[in-house]
């Protein structure tokens, strides 16, 4: 039980540090995505995924 607690204790700490080093911009579209219906949040990943894609790769 005490090694759950302190491995859950690690996690947070982990999520902590790792959210400090977001702009406020990020954090505010982060909050944005959160708030999203589960449908939207798929629409947007759809959007990322296209995005992300080199264009010489996209032909293909």
């Amino acid at each position: 039980m005490l090694n759950l607690a302190v491995a859950e204790q690690d996690c947070v700490d982990q999520v902590e540090f790792q959210w400090v080093g977001l702009s406020e911009n990020e954090r505010r579209l982060i909050g944005c995505f959160r708030q999203m219906a589960e449908r939207e949040r798929h629409q947007v990943r759809r959007l990322i995924d296209q995005l992300a894609k080199h264009p010489d790769d996209a032909e293909s």
